[in-house]
């Protein structure tokens, strides 16, 4: 049969099987044809509806942010996967980077929050890994620290392991961006969550007051690469016990 005739027959067999159903929808479409604010109404609704899909998804995804966020431990979090192209340290000297970092600034990190004389030893374990101790005073002047195992993993790169802490939140990636061994450190850190990544951001120094020189050759190395210095936050490393 023609597709018109084929047409006919369906809709002769739906109007004898579904009279009523035929006959609302006839009624319907007359009553959209003869009065516009019918179908300006039926638009607004599907408008209306696909808004409120759109918010709930939203919603959900942010969420989703929030908790990720969260378990990341509150770091500066952005849409999208962490930036691709970021370079680290490719004669790496792992020996000559042991000893004592001092923390001169970081990005939001909330295990440090309150925190003050901010530092870090490397010691070294074998060939490929690093022992790790990071301390800090809290602000009623009470010493905390972890502990934990950095194995170098590339040129640059380190994932670091805390006894203590449960997998998901205990390692972590501590890339070097740039370093001169005796003055200062650039590390950087990110982990992709689902629609975004969370970054972490470390400028140390050989010395907890160092030269402003130090301190913008560091800077230049994350603002070559992309890296904002916006969220940096300076560390207070004040009335420290070792202070000079």
């Amino acid at each position: 049969r023609k597709p018109a005739a084929r047409h006919y027959y369906q809709k002769r067999t739906l109007a004898r099987l579904f009279p009523y159903i035929n006959k609302k929808f006839a009624s319907l479409t007359r009553s959209v044809h003869n009065d516009g604010s019918v179908l300006k109404k039926l638009k607004q609704s599907a408008l209306i509806a696909k808004m409120q899909k759109q918010q709930l998804i939203c919603v959900y995804l942010s969420l989703i942010v929030l908790v990720s966020a969260k378990m990341v431990a509150g770091q500066v979090v952005k849409v999208g996967p962490c930036p691709s192209g970021i370079e680290t340290v490719q004669d790496f000297d792992a020996e000559a980077y042991l000893g004592v970092w001092y923390e001169y600034s970081k990005y939001p990190f909330v295990f440090e929050a309150g925190g003050k004389c901010v530092q870090a030893e490397y010691g070294a374990l074998t060939s490929d890994s690093v022992s790790v101790l990071n301390s800090q005073l809290s602000t009623f002047n009470e010493k905390s620290s972890i502990s934990g195992v950095a194995t170098i993993v590339g040129p640059g790169k380190l994932s670091v392991r805390f006894n203590g802490v449960a997998s998901l939140a205990g390692s972590a990636n501590y890339w070097v961006l740039g370093t001169d061994y005796d003055n200062y450190a650039v590390v950087y850190s990110c982990k992709n969550l689902i629609i975004a990544h969370a970054e972490t951001v470390w400028i140390l120094t050989r010395e907890r007051d160092p030269s402003e020189d130090i301190v913008r050759e560091a800077q230049d190395v994350l603002v070559s690469q992309g890296v904002s210095l916006d969220p940096m936050i300076v560390t207070d490393q004040s009335g420290c016990p070792d202070s000079k």
